[in-house]
C-alpha cells in the first residue's frame, strides 16, 4: 500500500488520490457507489464529482464510503491538515474490539431495561 502524501492541492485531490492510490480503479468506486446506476453512468458522475469546474459534487457520506472502500484516507488526513490537526492513527484490532464489546454491552442493558418495561405491562 502506498504512503499517503503530506500534501493535497485539495479536497478533489485527495479523494482523486485515494483512488488512484488503491487496489480499485475509479469505475469500480463508482459501480460501488451507485449500484443502481449504469456502470458508465456511475463513472461519469464519479469524473464530475472530481472535476472542479462540474456542478456534481460527493456528500460527505460518500467520500466516507471511498475512504472505507478502497481503505485509503488521503481525505481525512487533507482535512486534518486543513483544519490544524495532527493526523490520525487507525485504531489496533485490540482497541477495535474494545469499542464493540462496550456497544454491545451497552446495547444489552438497554434490552434488559426494555424486557423489564414490557413485563411490567404484561406483554411477555
Amino acid at each position: 500500500m502506498k504512503q499517503s502524501r503530506l500534501y493535497y492541492d485539495s479536497a478533489l485531490e485527495s479523494v482523486d488520490l485515494a483512488i488512484a492510490d488503491s487496489a480499485f480503479t475509479h469505475k469500480q468506486v463508482a459501480s460501488h457507489l451507485w449500484p443502481a446506476k449504469k456502470p458508465a453512468t456511475a463513472y461519469a458522475r464519479l469524473k464530475a464529482c472530481l472535476n472542479e469546474e462540474k456542478d456534481e459534487k460527493f456528500s460527505f457520506e460518500e467520500i466516507i464510503e471511498i475512504c472505507r472502500y478502497v481503505e485509503r484516507f488521503d481525505p481525512l488526513y487533507f482535512f486534518e491538515d486543513e483544519c490544524s490537526h495532527t493526523r490520525s492513527q487507525p485504531r489496533t484490532p485490540e482497541d477495535e474490539d474494545a469499542a464493540l464489546m462496550r456497544e454491545f454491552i451497552s446495547h444489552a442493558k438497554r434490552m434488559d431495561g426494555l424486557m423489564a418495561r414490557l413485563e411490567k405491562k404484561g406483554k411477555f
